[in-house]
Order: structure tokens, then sequence, then C-alpha cells
């Protein structure tokens, strides 16, 4: 199942992924430059610690694809190469932020996958306070038919709970 959903920025986005709470924990998908963000963001937080950070400028090994950052509900943060040997790997459970610079090769392989949550993260100039910008811009038909009617992220958030 997916959610498309428009953010001001990536400080906006990790308040609200920070904020889930969900027994998998929360994971972004990103390349490097989006990535190298999260990764500050999140380490500075002390309720979060590296558990597993496999992350390098891709000038020095040429790596061009897309990371994985997570952090599950004990506060540790992983980061890894998604695409190893010559293959996207199988995403963990939970809820993932697809941030727009991912390929489309990166994103058809994530959507195989229906045991994950995604939220297809876009970004716009809004001047307007969030809760009154039209946030989700897209849902699949499997998203319950209240959370179409209803564009407030606390409505995912509700969604979601419910899931569990």
């Amino acid at each position: 199942m997916h959610v498309e959903k428009n953010y001001v920025d990536l400080e906006n986005m990790l308040d609200d992924a920070l904020s889930i709470d969900c027994d998998f924990g929360v994971t972004f998908v990103t390349k490097f430059e989006n990535a190298s963000f999260i990764l500050k963001e999140v380490l500075s937080f002390s309720e979060f610690m590296p558990f597993l950070i496999e992350f390098e400028d891709p000038s020095f090994d040429g790596y061009d694809k897309e990371f994985f950052i997570s952090v599950n509900n004990n506060g540790e943060v992983f980061c890894e190469k998604f695409y190893r040997k010559d293959k996207y790997f199988m995403p963990g459970d939970g809820v993932i932020f697809v941030l727009p610079d991912c390929s489309d090769e990166c994103i058809s392989h994530l959507y195989k996958y229906n045991d994950c949550f995604y939220i297809e993260v876009g970004f716009e100039d809004c001047e307007l306070d969030e809760n009154d910008c039209e946030c989700i811009v897209h849902t699949d038909d499997f998203v319950k038919s209240d959370l179409k009617k209803d564009p407030s992220f606390s409505a995912l958030l509700e969604f979601l709970s419910a899931l569990e």
C-alpha cells in the first residue's frame, strides 16, 4: 500500500516520520545527498544511536544508487546500500518513506512487497500551515476510503495504528 505526501522540506518530513510509533520502526530510501542529511539529523537526537552504518561519499566507491536508512523501535540506526550484487535487496516491514530522488527501478522493486506501508515523498513550496495544505495527493486502491477523504497526516497515523 502506498500514499503520496508532500512536504515543505526534509526537516518537516523527518519530524513526521520520527513521530510515528510503529513496532517495526521507520525507513527512508534515498540517494546520497538526502541520506547524508537524514543521517546527520537523526543521529543528532540523543535517543537514537548508530548500530550499523555503511555510508561513504560516491566519489570514493562510485556507488550512485539508493541507501536504506532505518530507525528501529529501540532507537538503533542502520544505513546501508540498497543495491548490492547487481540487485536491490528486500525491504523490511513497517513504514518506508520513498524520497523523490529514487530511480524507477528502485520504486518498482519496493512496491513488489506488500508487507510494508510506503509513503512516497514529494516536496513543494508551500507558504501555508501544514494543517491547511493538501498533504496526501494520491492513494492507491488498497488504502481505506476514510483516508482518501481526509488529507491530513494524522489520518494516516490513525490508519497505521489500526494495522497493528
